[in-house]
């Protein structure tokens, strides 16, 4: 069995709530944070709590919790990078496409942490899915009030996806697995997104994003099928 996969295509939202069971941002104590030879660690985003009987992963490694990082300060905010999760408690990061920090006053993010914030996952309902779709399939068709009522009580320019099915990712390119122990490795990987997260406002705050703030773009986590490590990237929406 792989470490992580997506155990089925129901598609979610990340929804704030004070006794929610994933938490964003903060400090976490797990090893393996700073590249070789660098000094500044990858960030925190979240942590998926894989005791929520909703969450669409299964976990081939006896793990309580599957955590999300991101190389912010690294690349000019848009370095891609591969890690494998050892245990709850270590990672170990397989590939960063630019190993080199930014130097601190041209950081994209500025903060050492992330706000905290626990959310809950919310399942769409046929109604969300279906307009979310075709708004995003169709550039023709225009949505009637009715639709537009519904994109505006989801918050689409903050709306956090998690799980689902993508057969495409508009302005990716192939991604190649970079896990040596992978028999993918070197392939071009079939990649299961797991989440899909744009500089949201938390506790209606967005001024920490710092250069991403308001940016029209996402971070996206997902996992190789072959050997379900973490691959992270971000693209324009």
């Amino acid at each position: 069995m792989v470490d992580f996969s997506i155990a089925n295509r129901q598609p979610f939202r990340l929804v704030a709530d004070s006794n929610g069971r994933h938490h964003f941002g903060g400090a976490v104590d797990i090893a393996g944070l700073t590249p070789t030879g660098a000094t500044v660690p990858v960030q925190h985003v979240i942590s998926f709590d894989l005791g929520d009987a909703r969450i669409p992963i299964e976990n081939g490694i006896g793990a309580q919790r599957l955590p999300l990082f991101y190389p912010f300060k690294y690349g000019c905010g848009g370095p891609d990078m591969q890690y494998d999760v050892r245990s709850d408690n270590e990672i170990s990061i397989l590939h960063m496409s630019d190993p080199e920090p930014d130097e601190p006053d041209g950081q994209y993010l500025q903060v050492d942490t992330l706000p905290n914030e626990t959310f809950r996952i919310e399942p769409f309902t046929y109604e969300e899915a279906r307009i979310l779709g075709f708004f995003a399939a169709d550039a023709h068709f225009q949505p009637n009030d009715a639709d537009n009522a519904i994109l505006d009580a989801l918050d689409i320019n903050h709306l956090a996806k998690v799980g689902g099915y993508h057969p495409h990712i508009t302005n990716v390119p192939d991604l190649v697995c970079k896990n040596p122990d992978c028999e993918c490795n070197g392939s071009k990987l079939y990649f299961d997104l797991l989440l899909r997260l744009p500089p949201i406002p938390i506790r209606g705050d967005d001024e920490f994003w710092y250069e991403f703030q308001g940016a029209h773009m996402s971070f996206c986590f997902g996992l190789c099928r072959c050997c379900g490590t973490v691959i992270a990237f971000n693209v324009c929406s």
